[in-house]
């Protein structure tokens, strides 16, 4: 393992390469940075894309999208969302119910936006080819989108 640089902006930098791994589903212990090719195919890096196209959500990645993607406020409810479940007196089905139709009720937008990373439920009862269908549609909007957006000066996304 590399001994953080001694450098501010490249330890700033490390920790935004790790926040924006994070929001994507990397949660796994990342290669070291002067890493070859062969062993990042080699680490468990790897393992977290299926077919180089999709890494699904963890519960680790949900939180790091909910804690970059809500205001303080919104957080705050949501966290006490789960407080309140992990209490004893919360633990019955009837009572998570409860907790979910009160939630469902709050009146905060950001609750209902959608996140800035792409996340998608999949209906395991719904036939392949109608989630292939939709997941492929889904992924040429949002890429429709991105490629609408500005690109900075050296023609990077993201640079301006």
């Amino acid at each position: 393992m590399e001994s953080p640089s001694s450098d501010p902006y490249e330890n700033a930098f490390g920790k935004v390469v790790v926040l924006l791994l994070n929001l994507i589903g990397v949660t796994d212990k990342p290669p070291p940075p002067s890493a070859g090719p062969e062993e990042v195919e080699a680490s468990d890096l790897s393992g977290v894309w299926r077919d180089g196209a999709i890494a699904p959500s963890t519960f680790r990645s949900l939180a790091g999208v909910l804690l970059r993607g809500l205001p303080p406020e919104s957080r705050r409810a949501v966290g006490e969302l789960l407080v309140k479940s992990a209490s004893p007196e919360h633990a019955e089905p009837l009572q998570e119910y409860d907790l979910l139709s009160d939630f469902s009720r709050r009146d905060d937008p950001w609750l209902d936006q959608i996140p800035a990373v792409p996340m998608v439920g999949i209906n395991l009862d719904a036939p392949v080819r109608t989630v292939v269908g939709s997941v492929e549609r889904w992924v040429k909007e949002l890429k429709a989108r991105h490629e609408s957006q500005g690109r900075g000066d050296d023609g990077h996304p993201y640079a301006s």
